[in-house]
């Protein structure tokens, strides 16, 4: 729900900010279904460096700009 709530809520003031999913246990469901809505993605455990390399690199990046379907709350990027 917090990517939904991120993505998909024209209301929200955070539309570009980028995604790090940081799991131990990530279903192919979920991955399927946010594929576009997450930028990176890291499988626990997982080192120290690692996390900080992928935290600098997204920290100076944003997430493509939301198309118009999108802020309308459309399904049609997943």
């Amino acid at each position: 729900k917090l990517i939904e709530q991120v993505r998909r809520n024209s209301a929200n003031l955070n539309p570009l900010t980028p995604i790090l999913l940081h799991s131990g246990q990530i279903e192919a469901e979920f991955m399927a279904k946010y594929r576009k809505e997450i930028d990176d993605a890291l499988i626990k455990p997982s080192p120290p460096e690692l996390i900080e390399q992928k935290v600098t690199y997204w920290a100076g990046r944003k997430h493509a700009p939301m198309t118009r379907a999108h802020r309308l709350g459309s399904s049609s990027r997943v």
